[in-house]
């Protein structure tokens, strides 16, 4: 089973790799005026885009696949389908970031919290921080303040003083794929508002909700459905099941 799935990937390699091959040919014979549409409205040759090419795929490993593909060849693309928000690296650092607020004592949950891509500590910069007095206790201020604001005016109102505090937004845009995994992180932070306003329960059950949503996906799940992460005209790659 193990040289089955290996042969697997190896063929999903092969055969994305001429897929984004050919997808490549047709965007730069496009740049050079050679590959052109019709538009039924005025009949008029456009210009063909990268908004114009879709890709269908058996599942979101492979969609990575070919995703990868794309960008080796420097084409941007964006995953559709029933691919989940809740499974997503973003939930997963959101998940340690409401728990580090809501148990702003417990040293174990900021540290896990300080390292996700939000603030990107690795093991030495961790150290380096705790063995700075000052810069630690900021650290422990800065999750007691967030927790008193959720609790005053509510989750959204402490995540958006949490970005603004630590330039949340610049800081996964500069990284790879940045923009997806900002757009996960905003998706998931409206969800969480969302389910706050329609119970009375505190943090605690907010987080018992949000562990819940990622231990049990929903592939049906429209309102956790990933959404698109810009208005660019980017390669579409459709998933038909979320595995």
């Amino acid at each position: 089973m193990h040289y089955q799935r290996i042969e697997q990937m190896l063929g999903d390699l092969q055969l994305e790799n001429a897929n984004s091959a050919e997808i490549a040919k047709l965007l730069n014979e496009a740049a050079s005026g050679k590959a052109t549409l019709l538009d039924e409205a005025t009949q008029a040759s456009v210009t063909l885009t990268g908004g114009d090419i879709a890709v269908l795929v058996r599942n979101h490993k492979q969609a990575y696949v070919i995703q990868q593909c794309l960008q080796q060849r420097g084409i941007n693309s964006v995953q559709q389908g029933r691919e989940n928000v809740f499974g997503s690296t973003e939930a997963l650092m959101l998940e340690r970031v409401l728990k580090a607020i809501a148990e702003p004592d417990n040293t174990m949950a900021m540290t896990a919290a300080l390292a996700t891509d939000l603030w990107a500590y690795d093991a030495s910069s961790l150290y380096a921080l705790q063995q700075d007095e000052a810069a630690w206790t900021a650290q422990f201020e800065l999750f007691y303040d967030l927790h008193q604001v959720w609790l005053r005016s509510g989750f959204m109102r402490a995540f958006r003083q949490l970005l603004n505090h630590i330039s949340g937004q610049q800081q996964l845009l500069s990284l790879p794929v940045g923009e997806r995994k900002l757009t996960n992180l905003l998706h998931l932070a409206e969800l969480v508002q969302a389910q706050s306003t329609q119970q009375d329960g505190g943090m605690s059950s907010i987080l018992q909700w949000f562990a819940s949503r990622i231990q049990s996906i929903d592939p049906n799940d429209e309102t956790g459905q990933l959404r698109l992460e810009s208005d660019e005209q980017l390669v579409h790659i459709l998933s038909l099941i979320h595995i």
